[in-house]
């Protein structure tokens, strides 16, 4: 299944659960990596036409407890997040100056 597939079928998803699908959320519950910009798009294409379907069947995403994401997505993510911690430290920081 093609990324834009299988984003718009975790926004389908999501919502189907009540919740408002965010970036973060279809990025937590995705078992693969995914591009920021990637989620960004698909998302707002989905919030302009929510019943949309994509151009192939989707198929339904794995949502098993015992299903876990490989070592290096994991390990991907990691690294995302260390680097979101660092830039907002930053802005924090300068922030603090400012005042």
């Amino acid at each position: 299944m093609k990324n834009h597939d299988y984003i718009l079928s975790l926004c389908q998803q999501l919502a189907a659960q009540g919740a408002e699908p965010t970036v973060a959320m279809i990025r937590n519950k995705a078992h693969r990596p995914l591009a920021i910009p990637e989620v960004i798009a698909v998302l707002k294409r989905w919030k302009q036409d929510p019943q949309a379907q994509s151009s192939t069947t989707l198929a339904p995403v794995e949502t098993a407890t015992d299903s876990k994401p490989s070592q290096t997505c994991l390990e991907n993510r990691v690294t995302e997040l260390e680097a979101q911690v660092e830039a907002l430290t930053k802005a924090v920081a300068a922030l603090t100056k400012a005042q």
